[in-house]
């Protein structure tokens, strides 16, 4: 992140009265796009957005800083979008937030003939052969001039968007198989090139935090399937009741810098 985006972040890290859950959905949205924590952006709870005004208004500066940051993220995602249509290849986005980052990727890449499956898009056919998502993952698979899809969860296993060979990441998921699950949309029956996953996120945040859990958790897999005997770290890493602020490699990154 550039300097402006570490103050944002450093900010929200810092405020004391956000439950660690909370916390980790507001930092990866200012790694995102800050503007998605402006209190008048931000699409979670009334709880919450009360939370982020009380955060405002004790940090008068913030929202001119906001106002003013260009997402990194975006920058970084806008040159991989670029070079893989240069290259002749489409890309598939993938983010875990729909609310301010889908439609506004679809407007981003409108001249690539960007588009969007999200929880938006009506999955019922209503009596018809195809619903409306089937409709715009047929387009992106058979339309040339469809060369960028921004999916959420909302696409569902085993929807096939071969038609792309690149998949970028704007959010990891924790879980191994949820992002294996999301490669294989593209690394299937039908697929003629090497399939490319790319990861954007931010060093020494919680985007990083992630990333190292996903690989713990790779390993730990791993050794269990080797029937190797796995040290306290990963036994906290594979267990599903261990709150997020207690995983070993990523609770270090929701801490406040007083208690680091």
């Amino acid at each position: 992140p550039n300097d402006v985006e570490s103050d944002i972040y450093n900010t929200m890290r810092d405020y004391r009265d956000l439950n660690s859950m909370v916390k980790f959905v507001l930092l990866s949205l200012v790694n995102t796009d800050p503007k998605l924590v402006l209190p008048e952006n931000y699409a979670g709870s009334d709880s919450v957005k009360k939370k982020l005004v009380e955060i405002f208004g004790a940090n008068p500066d913030l929202r001119g800083k906001i106002e003013s940051a260009e997402s990194t993220k975006y920058r970084m995602l806008d040159e991989l979008v670029e070079s893989c249509i240069a290259r002749g290849e489409k890309i598939v986005i993938y983010s875990r937030y729909r609310e301010g980052i889908t439609e506004a990727l679809q407007k981003r890449y409108a001249k690539y003939g960007a588009l969007r499956i999200d929880g938006s898009v009506d999955a019922d056919p209503h009596g018809k052969r195809f619903s409306d998502r089937d409709i715009k993952r047929l387009t992106f698979q058979t339309n040339p001039d469809a060369k960028v899809m921004i999916i959420t969860d909302a696409l569902r296993e085993g929807q096939d968007l071969h038609a792309a060979n690149n998949l970028a990441f704007l959010h990891m998921d924790l879980s191994p198989g949820r992002n294996d699950q999301l490669i294989g949309r593209l690394w299937r029956r039908g697929q003629t090139k090497d399939v490319n996953a790319y990861v954007l996120g931010a060093a020494s945040t919680v985007d990083y935090g992630v990333h190292l859990t996903e690989s713990k958790k790779r390993e730990g897999i791993s050794q269990v399937d080797l029937g190797i005997e796995l040290n306290s770290n990963l036994k906290a890493v594979l267990s599903r009741d261990a709150p997020i602020d207690k995983q070993p490699f990523l609770g270090i990154y929701l801490q406040n810098s007083h208690t680091v």
